[in-house]
């Protein structure tokens, strides 16, 4: 069976012309394999600092800025910013936040991800603290340490979690 559509010729884009011919699949699988070339050549930037902007964002990973938190019959939107810290409860998390606990069904392992590391660090296996909300840090027994977040809470930074704070806080501990 023979069908007739518009084929565009080989000709550079100056002289093209259109025409109506007809076609074989082989045909339009070329046609249209040529034309995805020339769209990814023509596609292209050349501009080093938009190339750079580009790339980022590309690679950039995208985090979380707030979580849908349940306050009885309404659903809340809790700004990432206000979390002083993470507590896990087995498949839930209870978020603290200027004196107001909030539960959430996420798992810690989850939350952590979708949190940005730059603002959050993992002390515990049970907890989270926000960086800019550490108040004070005191040596305990076994390489742990007291944490105490600006709300007076008293949490374990665990040896086996030391190295990321560190790491964080630019500081051996």
């Amino acid at each position: 069976m023979t069908l007739r559509v518009l084929i565009v010729d080989d000709e550079p884009v100056a002289r093209r012309r259109i025409r109506l011919k007809p076609f074989t699949r082989e045909r339009l699988q070329s046609a249209i394999t040529r034309a995805r070339a020339h769209h990814l050549a023509r596609d292209t930037v050349s501009d080093p600092r938009l190339l750079a902007l580009l790339d980022e964002l590309r690679t950039r990973p995208r985090y979380l800025d707030r979580l849908p938190v349940r306050t009885g019959p309404r659903i809340v939107l809790l700004d990432t910013t206000q979390i002083d810290w993470v507590q896990a409860a087995d498949n839930y998390v209870l978020l603290h936040s200027g004196g107001r606990e909030y539960l959430l069904r996420e798992t810690m392992n989850r939350l952590e991800q979708d949190l940005d590391p730059r603002d959050f660090v993992r002390i515990h296996r049970s907890a989270l603290v926000r960086i800019d909300r550490i108040g004070e840090l005191q040596p305990s027994v076994h390489g742990d340490f007291r944490v105490t977040p600006k709300s007076g809470t008293q949490l374990t930074l665990s040896r086996h979690y030391r190295d990321g704070v560190e790491k964080r806080l630019r500081k051996t501990l």
